[in-house]
């Protein structure tokens, strides 16, 4: 729907460039009303419409597809902000034509979004909304930009460029969430698996120490061959505490792996049903587990992890730890003592709770980014200088 708004003002926007070409043009430069020349434009547009798609196909392979469309846009607004310049016909022309080879980003890259994003089943609903209000705006929008250029009779139209360039700039700013929102594209597995026997030999802690996305793969195959996944309980802190730093230096990977299925599953309705059946198919292989047993296990290991990390009185001082730990975990079910059924629950409450739990994800892979590579603020800029 976002993508849509932004696809209606972007269109907009774009009438405001062709009126541009067609009227403004015209009245100042008059030898380039003929119709010879006027094909010469016509030409060179088509030739820019293939450009445009070129340069698309291999922006598309380091940039996503709304950070292009907010290009795009940009490349709109700039274009109309420099037509209101006093411009001779030469710079006039090169400049429309640069506005437009760019400009073309977004009207392309809009229809992309649509195909990645909507439901297979949808598609053309989607498509059919987003060309419906594209063409409404493309039919509203020329009559109030006319009434404005007659309105004050300004023959280079720089009110009515005014105007086209907030539509534009509207558009950017609806283009631009969509960086964040859009799901990327799936990724090749990093690492080469190896035979489910060599996973089966492992250990506990050779086990745990594989990355989150090689555990994935290879729990999918032992439930495509209805073997049971292997189960690792918290353990021993003391035992693991020589590997842990593995743990927090490939946590950004985990976090980042999390986060990308979970905005690929989000933006699939198929996918989330087939998720939840393998969630269903997995706890129904999953060996029997005793509770009580792991929660001791649980919070053995959290009380020997913060008295070695330096958290003291947390025996005493209980109210300061539940509100740490709550915040680190915040609710993503109502607190009602029913532990949720993820595999049979209906598939918009499962939409809910993944939607939430992504945004927890979000915050943690956010810490981890912020300790990798920590931004630089005033203060750590005052810190240098001090240090200088």
């Amino acid at each position: 729907m976002l993508c849509i708004i932004a696809s209606a003002l972007d269109s907009g926007g774009d009438e405001g460039t062709r009126m541009a070409r067609g009227t403004i043009m015209t009245a100042l430069f008059p030898e380039w009303s003929t119709v010879e020349r006027q094909n010469y434009l016509l030409i060179a547009m088509i030739g820019i419409m293939i450009l445009c798609a070129v340069i698309l196909e291999n922006m598309k392979r380091c940039l996503s597809l709304p950070s292009i469309a907010v290009i795009g846009c940009c490349a709109t607004l700039g274009t109309q902000l420099l037509l209101m310049l006093e411009l001779e016909v030469g710079a006039f022309i090169a400049v429309w034509h640069c506005g437009k080879l760019f400009g073309f980003l977004s009207t392309f890259a809009a229809g992309y979004i649509i195909q990645e994003t909507a439901p297979k089943q949808l598609l053309g609903y989607w498509t059919g909304r987003n060309d419906m209000f594209s063409n409404l705006s493309q039919a509203i929008t020329p009559l109030i930009f006319a009434s404005v250029y007659d309105g004050f009779g300004n023959v280079r139209g720089q009110e009515m460029l005014a105007i086209t360039a907030c539509i534009s700039f509207l558009a950017v700013l609806a283009y631009a969430p969509l960086i964040k929102m859009m799901p990327p594209p799936p990724k090749k597995a990093e690492h080469e698996l190896e035979e489910l026997e060599h996973y089966e030999k492992l250990s506990d802690t050779e086990w745990c120490q594989l990355p989150l996305e090689v555990v994935d793969k290879v729990t999918e195959q032992w439930l495509a061959a209805d073997k049971t996944p292997r189960v690792v309980t918290w353990g021993n802190y003391h035992e693991e505490r020589p590997v842990l730093g593995q743990l927090h230096d490939r946590a950004t990977k985990d976090f980042q792996y999390i986060n990308d299925n979970m905005l690929r599953m989000l933006s699939n309705r198929e996918l989330m049903k087939q998720e939840q059946a393998n969630f269903k198919k997995y706890e129904n292989l999953l060996p029997t587990v005793d509770r009580d047993k792991a929660k001791e296990l649980m919070g053995s290991w959290m009380a020997d992890y913060l008295d070695d990390a330096g958290y003291g009185n947390w025996e005493t001082q209980c109210q300061v730890y539940k509100a740490m730990f709550m915040t680190a975990f915040p609710p993503i079910d109502p607190l009602d003592e029913a532990k949720p059924d993820y595999g049979n629950m209906p598939i918009a409450d499962f939409e809910d709770n993944v939607t939430k739990f992504l945004s927890v994800m979000d915050n943690h892979l956010a810490a981890e980014q912020r300790r990798l590579k920590p931004k630089l603020s005033l203060r750590s800029l005052t810190t240098l200088v001090k240090r200088r």
